[in-house]
């Protein structure tokens, strides 16, 4: 085939280059196991039910721990902890950092403390998300609930 110009050769290829090859064998994707994603709070005082959530009640000076642990284990690979509050009816962020990521230790454990955080008369919410890599999907914890107090 010949063409006027070297601009409508090149504007053909370019307009078959991502069309397969009819008869031609599909691309086998890739197969990605599945990832799993756990959270606990630590350190809380009580428990109480808020809009049919599970909150952990935190005194103010408490150390107020998250930990976490992603399956399979991916060492030295990082998880995002987001944190929101509910302020005027709306879940919003809580933390400058959103989500702050944590890098996972030799047995893909990560834990964080929330320090600064003053009594408040608002519920705080926490999840873990852990974005996947080659061989693995992302996996996102549930939520876990907390408000602080006196």
């Amino acid at each position: 085939m010949k063409f006027r110009s070297a601009a409508a050769a090149a504007a053909l290829a370019a307009s078959v280059a991502g069309l397969a090859v009819v008869g031609a064998a599909p691309a086998q994707a890739a197969t990605k196991h599945s990832s799993h994603t756990t959270e606990a709070l630590r350190g809380y005082y009580t428990s109480t039910r808020w809009a049919s959530h599970v909150v952990r009640n935190y005194h103010a000076g408490s150390k107020k721990l998250l930990t976490f642990h992603v399956s399979p284990n991916k060492h030295g690979e990082s998880a995002g902890v987001v944190t929101e509050v509910f302020y005027r009816g709306h879940w919003v962020k809580a933390t400058v950092h959103d989500p702050f990521w944590v890098k996972l230790d030799s047995r893909s454990n990560g834990a964080i403390d929330y320090v600064g955080f003053k009594a408040a008369p608002y519920v705080f919410r926490v999840h873990v998300v852990y974005n996947g890599d080659r061989s693995t999907k992302g996996s996102v914890s549930g939520w876990q609930y907390f408000r602080v107090t006196k």
